[in-house]
């Protein structure tokens, strides 16, 4: 069975008066975090039309028991974050967007994320390469 996950990295209250007054120096922060299995959803501060907003980072595991998280998008969708239960709203998008974008909660089809590291070449000159983790 798997389980959601549901944390508040800061107050609902303390997010809205941020929004409320146009703070943009928290561009970045996220409020709140929803995972279930390999998919987690992060309401996270951001700036949109020089307006302080709350977009969602949608996130997935390269490897279904990995501990670290690949960023997979950004979503469009205007996020209510006024809502009595901030909670099954996440949840309701996240259902909707893995939906949407064919995952899964239990299992993934991707490849081996690559990351990249900067090599020296014949000459000695950095490059960049594509190394598997």
């Amino acid at each position: 069975m798997t389980v959601s996950i549901f944390k508040w990295y800061m107050p609902q209250n303390e997010a809205s008066k941020i929004l409320l007054d146009n703070n943009q120096s928290f561009t970045g922060e996220a409020v709140c975090s929803l995972s279930r299995g390999c998919v987690k959803l992060d309401a996270v501060l951001s700036v949109l039309n020089n307006n302080a907003c709350v977009e969602y980072d949608l996130f997935v595991k390269d490897v279904p028991d990995s501990k670290d998280w690949v960023c997979y998008d950004t979503l469009t969708e205007e996020v209510d974050f006024e809502i009595s239960d901030f909670e099954s709203g996440m949840l309701n998008v996240l259902y909707q967007t893995v939906k949407k974008h064919g995952l899964s909660f239990k299992e993934n089809n991707f490849a081996v994320v690559k990351s990249k590291e900067l090599v020296k070449n014949e000459r000695g000159i950095d490059e960049i390469d594509a190394i598997e983790l």
